[in-house]
């Protein structure tokens, strides 16, 4: 679609189900239509369920490159969400920004979808 090329911002939110397993969000700078040359600054803000509250991050992508947000093992995140399900928002200045949410389970079962 070439009118997604003179887009100069994308707007994606995803649930996080700190709840459930081993939450993640996959968040990428790409294109599968062209070899697009943007490096993508993304504001990343994150807010949990149980209150108002909300934790902001920076994240800047090369082209092609990708970031991959867990919140188990991330201790600022794991404490900020207390086990409690939340969901995040992604603003960014490059319209080829996507991204995925993620839940894994011990057991090996694995959940997901794009974000919104």
């Amino acid at each position: 679609d070439p009118a997604s090329e003179k887009k100069n911002r994308t707007f994606r939110w995803a649930p996080l189900l700190a709840d459930q397993g081993n939450p993640s969000i996959w968040i990428l700078n790409g294109s599968a239509a062209i070899d697009h040359k943007r490096t993508a600054t993304i504001q990343v803000a994150f807010y949990r369920e149980a209150d108002c509250q909300s934790l902001q991050r920076t994240i800047v992508l090369t082209p092609n490159e990708a970031a991959v947000i867990r919140v188990k093992g991330d201790r600022e995140l794991t404490e900020f969400f207390g086990g409690l399900p939340g969901w995040c928002t992604m603003v960014s200045d490059s319209p080829y920004t996507t991204s995925f949410y993620f839940v894994e389970h011990a057991t090996g079962i694995v959940g997901g979808d794009h974000a919104f």
